[in-house]
C-alpha cells in the first residue's frame, strides 16, 4: 500500500540536474572545510594564550 499523498510515481532526475547539485554541494564543501581550518587556528590560539599560529 503506497503512503498517503505519495502520488505512487518514480523518482526522475536528470544527469544535468544532478551535476549542478553535486557542483553546488562540493563548493559547500570546500567553504566548511576551510571555515573549519580558521575554527581551529582560532581553538589553538585561544588555548595557547592568544599566540595565533598557522597551521
Amino acid at each position: 500500500m503506497a503512503a498517503q499523498g505519495s502520488g505512487g510515481g518514480d523518482l526522475v532526475a536528470h544527469a544535468d540536474d544532478l551535476g549542478v547539485i553535486g557542483s553546488d554541494a562540493f563548493k559547500l564543501y570546500n567553504g566548511f572545510r576551510s571555515d573549519g581550518d580558521h575554527a581551529r587556528a582560532a581553538t589553538f590560539a585561544g588555548a595557547d594564550g592568544g599566540q595565533l599560529h598557522q597551521w
